[in-house]
């Protein structure tokens, strides 16, 4: 140990690790080697990769709720290499470390059991009120609570993959299959996806969020190239794709109405790969049990013609609950690679939206996204009183805390895309841009 201690380690030689299978991370001054953790990481791998021989300070704090030093003495210290050698810390990421202590010391981690209590409580009510409709053949009353039903149940699932809802993680992994198993969407699935998107925000070819080729490019970047993380694949974008992205600003909100069966296809294709954080079996029984009682119910309604309606309605009715996803990100800044700036490119990559208290519950914690990126282990319902605290922090460091009203967030979504769509018309061939959009 007292090597370790004495060793040195300069940033050169930590930037030469920095392979998935030769990992070193810098965290609070010290330099570990999570090679061999690295398929264990609760995070997921990529997340370490995307940090791989680099400081991740700022991100561990984020993650961490700010406890580095405990942590770091428990899990981390026969993973210790050495000290790393001194350096100048930006004065963002020093005010990142104190505006960490600050939410710490403010007791804004602490979760509120009462209030999930309630929310599990009209989740059982809605999906009741759901069945109950479908039996009596009122589908579109059905289709309305089971809209509520599952968008306030995947605002759920979210919580739960950062483990802001219960105390204890096995918790957490435990009501995650649950929330699978109502939800259809395999919770290993999000946690990958989504923890690398909190690590590279709006990344153009890292960031699987922003990732929607061949429909939707939230950049001109996607023109050129655009990396699939979860295949680590490159395509090129063909010009009949350059004709579909031609008129994404008007196609859009159509396309979120199929989005569910794209993360039907995802969740099983991840549970294939075998790179889940619960027990994989225990996931695709979650899995299969929501196609079981959903069919089970659809089946309940007389004719082919109502059970069609039924399942096309439903699944279409989702497109509310991933609207409020894709406006977070869509209107703001894409860049190609990786942002080393933690506190400004979490900043600068999300974007907020300003609405009363009382609607706090529809958006699901997604109208404070600033307040989330910056530090994703804070519960939903202490994200109003972050947002006093960061507010004016951003704004001393010189950062923008932008936050519109909800339909100034999708108006900005509209003319961002129509942004890139107007240059895919110039690039894509006329021709194909007619055969694609008619």
């Amino acid at each position: 140990m007292c090597e370790k201690l004495c060793k040195v380690v300069s940033w050169k030689e930590l930037s030469a690790h920095n392979k998935s299978n030769d990992l070193w991370v810098a965290i609070d001054g010290r330099a570990y080697d999570v090679t061999s953790w690295r398929l264990n990481h609760p995070g997921g791998l990529r997340l370490l990769e995307f940090y791989g021989g680099k400081d991740a300070t700022e991100p561990f704090l984020a993650y961490h709720a700010g406890a580095s030093s405990k942590i770091a003495a428990k899990f981390m210290a026969g993973m210790m290499v050495g000290n790393m050698e001194p350096n100048d810390i930006s004065i963002q990421a020093k005010a990142f470390r104190k505006m960490a202590g600050i939410i710490e010391q403010t007791g804004l981690y602490k979760q509120n059991p009462a209030f999930y209590f309630l929310i599990y409580a009209y989740l059982a009510v809605t999906w009741i009120a759901t069945c109950a409709f479908v039996c009596n053949q009122q589908i579109l009353l059905a289709t309305f609570t089971i809209s509520i039903f599952w968008g306030q149940l995947a605002f759920v699932g979210h919580d739960l993959g950062h483990h802001c809802v219960h105390i204890k993680r096995t918790v957490s992994d435990r009501v995650g299959l649950l929330v699978t198993a109502f939800l259809g969407i395999g919770v290993s699935h999000w946690v990958d996806n989504h923890n690398a998107h909190h690590a590279v925000v709006n990344s153009s070819d890292c960031d699987p969020e922003v990732q929607f080729m061949p429909f939707i490019a939230t950049s001109t970047l996607h023109f050129e190239h655009t990396r699939l993380n979860q295949t680590k694949l490159e395509q090129r974008l063909s010009s009949i794709s350059k004709g579909l992205v031609s008129y994404q600003h008007l196609s859009f909100i159509p396309l979120l109405m199929f989005a569910r069966y794209k993360f039907y296809a995802q969740s099983f294709g991840h549970w294939a790969t075998g790179k889940l954080y619960i027990g994989r079996w225990s996931e695709l029984v979650a899995q299969l049990f929501f196609f079981v009682w959903y069919i089970a119910l659809t089946v309940q309604l007389p004719s082919w013609k109502q059970r069609v309606a039924w399942v096309l309605l439903s699944h279409a009715s989702d497109w509310v609950l991933y609207l409020q996803t894709v406006i977070t990100h869509f209107p703001r800044e894409i860049s190609p690679g990786v942002k080393m700036d933690w506190i400004e490119s979490q900043a600068v990559g999300t974007l907020n939206w300003s609405c009363p208290a009382w609607l706090d519950w529809f958006h699901g914690g997604l109208q404070f996204q600033i307040e989330h990126h910056l530090f994703p282990r804070i519960p939903r319902h202490n994200l109003r009183r972050a947002s006093l605290i960061l507010r004016p922090f951003l704004q001393e460091l010189g950062i923008e805390y932008h936050s519109p009203t909800f339909m100034g967030a999708i108006v900005e979504t509209y003319y961002s895309l129509k942004k890139v769509a107007m240059e895919a018309q110039r690039v894509a061939p006329p021709a194909l841009v007619q055969a694609a959009t008619h």
